[in-house]
């Protein structure tokens, strides 16, 4: 939800890759989050295959209350680490997760990724 107060409206495919999931995944969430008046989905207006996704009333609520929550935590994480340090470790954040995007992707049309894995 918290990725949705960044912006006004996305679509599920843009949502999915903000956070990294996969869109069924996705998809999931937006049922329950749905079912619970959290979000709103619509039609998208330009593209009639795509859902547009917004927070509902109650979900900007409710996202509003989780950063509030969540605040002495980030400042506690903030306390911990110099300026410096920070950006470094957001850098090999995100390269990580680039890295494992990429993987995600050559990998999803593969038969071996859907065997499991054995020892020999």
């Amino acid at each position: 939800m918290l990725a949705l107060t960044e912006d006004k409206t996305l679509t599920q495919k843009e949502l999915a890759d903000r956070i990294s999931s996969d869109p069924s995944t996705i998809r999931a969430m937006l049922v329950l989050l749905e079912k619970k008046g959290m979000i709103i989905r619509r039609q998208h207006p330009k593209d009639l295959r795509a859902k547009a996704v917004s927070l509902s009333a109650a979900g900007r609520k409710k996202a509003k209350q989780a950063w509030s929550v969540s605040q002495p935590i980030r400042n506690q994480m903030n306390g911990s680490l110099q300026r410096e340090q920070a950006s470094m470790l957001i850098e090999c954040l995100n390269t990580l997760a680039n890295s494992l995007r990429v993987s995600s992707q050559q990998t999803s049309n593969c038969e071996v990724a859907k065997r499991p894995i054995t020892q020999d």
